[in-house]
């Protein structure tokens, strides 16, 4: 069972710049100091992959929750110990916050683990379009959340490998598997993650629904 790891790090920048000398105007009247020009932030979703996966990539989520305020990040927060993360950043593309996450991991935890970033828009339009029957719990509804588009005629290449009721789905970013018997012993996942090429990190439809609470809890 998967134990709840949130928080969050409320640290801000300062707000005013200071300059010697210039607390005071002509004729020793105080003046106001100057506020910082305002930055446009983004809110973000981050999902990383391989992070405390048997022993490998072990990446405490609180030094990565302060480690992140280094770069930029406020309203930090993360969800259990697989590298769920939800944060605001001036950074307005995903690429660019994913590849600010993975250099960070990187630079202060010495291991570079593939990053995925989406918008609160973008999880909300991909929770929409994943399939949720009555019939599939949703811990076995497993997302495979990519960094570009699934290969074509993925799903159909592995239909072969639904031997356990699975179905496969391909999204514009994402691969979607019902296993309604789980994923543990199918011989689904195997295959899949081989022509995924590793560039995909897989969340169950609870996780992402989790993410997507907190995105909304804590926005601005």
């Amino acid at each position: 069972m998967e134990a709840s790891d949130t928080g969050r790090n409320l640290s801000r920048g300062d707000l005013f710049h200071h300059h010697s000398g210039a607390d005071r105007g002509p004729g020793g009247q105080p003046v106001r100091p100057r506020t910082r020009p305002d930055v446009s932030v983004a809110r973000w979703a981050i999902f990383l992959r391989g992070v405390n996966v048997g022993g490998h990539g072990k990446l405490p989520m609180a030094d990565l929750r302060r480690a992140l305020t280094g770069i930029g990040a406020e309203n930090v927060a993360t969800y259990i110990q697989s590298g769920n993360i939800v944060m605001d950043h001036p950074d307005q593309a995903p690429t660019d916050i994913a590849a600010s996450v993975s250099d960070l991991v990187e630079a202060e935890f010495g291991f570079r683990p593939d990053a995925v970033a989406l918008s609160p828009d973008a999880l909300d339009d991909l929770i929409a379009a994943i399939p949720q029957p009555e019939t599939v719990d949703a811990k076995n509804i497993h997302v495979y959340l990519c960094d570009g588009a699934p290969p074509t005629g993925l799903a159909s290449h592995l239909a072969r490998y639904c031997t356990q009721g699975e179905e496969i789905l391909a999204l514009p970013r994402a691969v979607v598997v019902l296993a309604p018997n789980g994923i543990g012993r199918s011989k689904l996942a195997a295959p899949l993650d081989r022509h995924l090429k590793n560039s995909a990190t897989a969340r169950n439809l609870n996780s992402l629904r989790k993410v997507q609470a907190l995105l909304k809890g804590q926005s601005r």
